[in-house]
C-alpha cells in the first residue's frame, strides 16, 4: 500500500509542474519513453534498479541514454527518484501520472476483449459508441481472448460490460438448470 502512496505523491508533484508549464502531453510522452526503454532494455533496467550502483553513476547513464529524448524537467525528476531511492516506483508513478493527465484531458481508458481481432472499422465503431455513452474521449486497448467464443467484453474502470457468447451460454445454462416445467406443460419463463 505504501508504494501506491509514494507513486501518487510523486506523480502529483510532476503533474502539477507539467500543468504549470503547459507540458502535460510532453511529459506524459517522455515518461512513456523512459518506461518503455526500461522494459525493453534489461541492462538499463538493472542499472536503474540496482541498489549498489552509485547515484552519480545512475544519473550519468540516464543522462546518456535519454539525451535528446527527454526534457530537463524529466531528467531532473529521474534524478530526484535516484536521490530518494525511489527507482522501483517508476512504473507506478507513470501509471498515476497518466491517470491524472487522462482525467485532466477527459480521456477514459477502456479495455476491449474479443474472441477474434477487431477490424479497424469495428474498433472505430466501438470507440465512437463508448465516447457517446461516456461523454469522454476514449483510449481503447484491444486484446484477443479466444475463451470468449464470440462477442466482446468491455471494461471501463471498475465497470464490466460482458457481451460475450460464453456469458450468454452460461446464462442460458443457468436458466435451463432452474427451469421447472409446470404440471400443465407450461413453457420456460
Amino acid at each position: 500500500m505504501r508504494g501506491s502512496t509514494v507513486a501518487r505523491r510523486y506523480a502529483n508533484a510532476l503533474f502539477e509542474l507539467a500543468k504549470a508549464q503547459g507540458r502535460i502531453e510532453a511529459v506524459d510522452a517522455e515518461l512513456e519513453t523512459v518506461v518503455q526503454s526500461m522494459r525493453a532494455t534489461e541492462d538499463l533496467r538493472r542499472v536503474w534498479e540496482h541498489r549498489l550502483i552509485a547515484p552519480r553513476r545512475k544519473k550519468e547513464v540516464v543522462g546518456q541514454v535519454f539525451a535528446g529524448q527527454v526534457s530537463a524537467e524529466v531528467k531532473n525528476f529521474l534524478s530526484l527518484l535516484i536521490d530518494k531511492h525511489r527507482e522501483r516506483f517508476l512504473e507506478s508513478i507513470f501509471a498515476s501520472y497518466r491517470g491524472l493527465a487522462d482525467r485532466y484531458r477527459n480521456i477514459v481508458e477502456v479495455e476491449v476483449r474479443s474472441a477474434i481481432a477487431l477490424s479497424p472499422a469495428e474498433v472505430d465503431e466501438v470507440a465512437a459508441k463508448l465516447q457517446q455513452q461516456l461523454g469522454s474521449e476514449v483510449r481503447l486497448r484491444t486484446t484477443v481472448d479466444q475463451s470468449l467464443l464470440g462477442g466482446i467484453v468491455i471494461r471501463v474502470g471498475d465497470r464490466l460490460i460482458d457481451g460475450s457468447l460464453r456469458r450468454r451460454l452460461q446464462d442460458l445454462r443457468s436458466q435451463l438448470v432452474r427451469y421447472q416445467p409446470s404440471e400443465t406443460g407450461g413453457s420456460p419463463q
